[in-house]
């Protein structure tokens, strides 16, 4: 590791990392691979719940799988509506083959807007035709 994973070792090493669960979807989120793994092969951040959704809908497919496969698995009802969004066909592929088969997932949900008005469309191919990737739908 090297820069941010350099700073988190030291971090963790001097037990000043406060809620590693945070910095684990931090990670994740901004794509960090190398962190999310050091930090879960330490046996930590294993509260960090919001990993696979937030890489997933930040595009970082290789942290998503990896999170996914560690068992920190939280399927939020927006995360195939945002990747298809922004445009990350590789999650939304690999969000269908590895949840389709699960009766309690809905992939495709229809989707209202909260008191901010997000979601702005009601469905996923909505959401991706809307935003110009077609080679989503």
């Amino acid at each position: 590791m090297s820069g941010y994973g350099d700073i988190v070792k030291w971090l963790v090493e001097h037990n000043i990392l406060e809620n590693v669960d945070e910095e684990v979807q931090g990670a994740a989120a901004s794509g960090f691979f190398s962190i999310v793994v050091w930090l879960l092969e330490q046996n930590l951040g294993r509260g960090a719940f919001r990993s696979m959704f937030l890489a997933a809908t930040n595009g970082n497919l290789e942290v998503a799988r990896y999170v996914h496969a560690k068992g920190i698995t939280n399927y939020g009802e927006n995360t195939m509506y945002m990747a298809a969004e922004r445009g990350y066909l590789g999650v939304v592929k690999w969000l269908h083959s590895e949840f389709s088969h699960n009766p309690d997932i809905d992939l495709f949900p229809i989707c209202r807007p909260n008191a901010k008005g997000y979601p702005r469309y009601s469905t996923a191919m909505d959401a991706a035709a809307s935003n110009g990737h077609l080679d989503v739908l």
